[in-house]
């Protein structure tokens, strides 16, 4: 007669056992497809991040340095962060080519250089 007691104990343990695991299972589902909906938000941000400057409205202005069919050059985007806290580029931006640095540092100067002579 003991051993019967014992029996639908050990049922309702089992029971709550195959459940935990079943809701451990459901909560890694639901973990995998949060990752999934947030991995289709967001357009990935390659390259090197070589400055960020903080722009109002949750925006930044960014330079990076990628490559594209194994040609280096740099991008100059502006990138949008969510709620959820992640960057996405916007259209906004463009490329620069490495053989067009020096000419772009120049103009870059002479514009500094002639705002200092403006303020002055």
């Amino acid at each position: 007669m003991r051993h019967e007691r014992q029996r639908p104990y050990r049922d309702v343990e089992r029971l709550r056992a195959e459940q935990r695991e079943r809701e451990a299972v459901i909560d890694e589902q639901r973990a995998e497809l949060e990752r999934a909906e947030r991995h289709r938000r967001e357009r990935r941000i390659e390259g090197t991040l070589l400055l960020a400057i903080p722009r109002k409205d949750s925006r930044r202005l960014r330079l990076s340095r990628r490559t594209h069919e194994g040609k280096p050059y740099l991008e100059l985007r502006m990138d949008e962060c969510d709620d959820a806290g992640v960057w996405s580029p916007t259209p906004h931006g463009g490329s620069i080519r490495m053989s067009e640095i020096r000419a772009l540092v120049a103009a870059l100067q002479a514009a500094e250089a002639g705002e200092r002579r403006g303020a002055a």
